[in-house]
């Protein structure tokens, strides 16, 4: 299963192994962002194959690059063998310290916060359960009793009621924060918050799990990534203008594709 994406720093073009690489071959260089994607795309601990039993022939991987010439791929995997950044193998190409950089934290999962959020939910319901349940145990005997009973269901109902600071917690229950982590662009977070819970209750919210992958699939696209996101929208004006709903943008060429990765680029460590 491939990678939805792949880490990357935005200082890899300084670093002295990319230099040099730009230096031998000035209009192929940045074709070695194109091998992080395969990478990520195969998603086997760095490793460029059309199969595991199926490696890529230089010129597949040249006509999968859009590099004309297939002697041009060959000179172009040479440098990269050289700087220890690839290794040729029988099984595929190796994107080398590729797996230390590329690993996605558990508590940030989706899948991993879903789950959390609905123990939380579970154990508050609960305790809601057994305190309402506690008003049936004693059935009264006598007048006397039936008064006190009367008092002891009143506690129970006070007692049901959540406080403020469940009600608190409940309240984040709502997928804001998950959305939050998720958005590039950190601006105005009250705002994005009041506007959030509009959209929770309205009948156009869409669901967390689609908000979620429309920001996974803008985040990659030319006009969030060019000039730092300067022009990412701000959170609570996406949410106003419903930006799930946008329609992918098609990188349509090399230069666009590769201008994207080289502003996420990601920073080598000396081997």
């Amino acid at each position: 299963m491939s990678k939805t994406w792949t880490r990357l720093y935005v200082d890899t073009h300084n670093h002295p192994k990319v230099k040099i690489l730009a230096e031998r071959h000035p209009n192929l260089w940045m074709a070695w962002y194109l091998f992080i994607q395969l990478a990520g795309r195969t998603d086997d601990n760095g490793y460029i194959y059309i199969t595991p039993e199926r490696p890529y022939t230089f010129k597949e991987l040249a006509k999968e690059m859009r590099i004309r010439r297939e002697d041009h791929m060959k000179e172009l995997c040479k440098s990269l063998e050289d700087l220890g950044m690839i290794a040729v193998t029988d099984r595929g190409i190796l994107v080398k310290s590729y797996n230390e950089r590329n690993y996605i934290s558990d508590s940030s999962t989706p899948r991993v916060q879903k789950y959390r959020e609905s123990k939380k939910q579970e154990t508050f319901q609960k305790r809601c359960e057994t305190v309402t349940c506690n008003k049936h145990e004693t059935p009264p005997d006598t007048e006397t009793d039936t008064e006190t009973d009367t008092e002891t269901e009143k506690e129970v109902r006070t007692r049901a009621k959540p406080s403020p600071k469940i009600e608190g917690a409940n309240k984040k229950l709502n997928g804001f924060n998950e959305f939050w982590m998720a958005y590039p662009k950190k601006k105005a977070k009250g705002k994005a918050e009041e506007t959030w819970n509009k959209i929770v209750r309205s009948k156009t919210f869409p669901g967390i799990e689609k908000i979620l992958a429309a920001i996974n699939q803008q985040k990659t696209e030319i006009d969030w990534i060019k000039d730092n996101g300067q022009f990412i929208p701000n959170p609570a004006s996406w949410l106003n203008a419903q930006g799930w709903e946008n329609e992918p943008t098609k990188v349509q060429s090399m230069s666009q594709r590769t201008y994207s990765n080289m502003k996420n680029a990601w920073e080598f460590a000396n081997e």
